[in-house]
């Protein structure tokens, strides 16, 4: 006789949490940023590939893959958040030293007599906002894996994530604390407080 029997369907794939949704989006623009411009000197632009956005690449790039196995996986997992933690650390140190680096650059160079015209690019503004970002997402991350664990040994219920608008207030305050260290764009840093 032959067994009709379907196997039974599989679980249903649970959907990323906004949190990790949001931490994968920035560690992916972060990625791209590392490829655009950062500095244009003159008429000159020069990629964030050129310098210190390799190290960014590669830091974004292991935070990016750390939050997605970290959602796949069932082992490891607390290495897994350490590891994005400190991609996102190590990406928006070089992102935020870059952007202040070639802020000052920028002011000094506008009073000495040749004016060299340094100015950051779309690449290292957006990199140092969505780096941070980042990082914030995967502090969230890691707590509420921590909070998990703990309230599994105690037997009780694990705390509740942000909510959406919590998030995207504090991704928002986050964005604003590396424009703020380029006297060049601190009209944009205002506009993002205000809002």
């Amino acid at each position: 006789m032959v067994d009709d029997s379907l196997p039974p369907p599989p679980p249903p794939r649970q959907r990323l949490s906004i949190t990790t949704r949001l931490a994968l989006i920035a560690f992916g623009t972060a990625i791209v940023t590392s490829f655009l411009p950062w500095v244009r000197v003159l008429f000159v632009s020069v990629n964030g590939t050129d310098g210190d956005g390799v190290i960014s690449l590669v830091a974004a790039g292991i935070g990016f893959g750390s939050v997605l196995l970290s959602e796949r996986s069932t082992w490891r997992t607390l290495l897994l958040h350490a590891m994005a933690v400190a991609g996102a650390a190590l990406a928006s140190l070089v992102f935020v030293y870059n952007l202040a680096d070639v802020s000052r650059t920028a002011g000094r160079s506008a009073n000495d007599i040749f004016d060299l015209q340094v100015s950051p690019q779309f690449g290292l503004v957006v990199g140092a906002v969505a780096a941070p970002i980042a990082l914030l997402c995967t502090v969230l991350r890691l707590s509420q894996h921590l909070s998990g664990k703990r309230s599994s040994e105690n037997g009780s219920t694990a705390s509740s994530p942000w909510t959406p608008p919590d998030l995207i207030v504090a991704c928002i305050a986050v964005a604003t604390v590396p424009v703020a260290v380029a006297p060049t764009l601190w009209a944009l840093s205002a506009v993002l407080v205000i809002a």
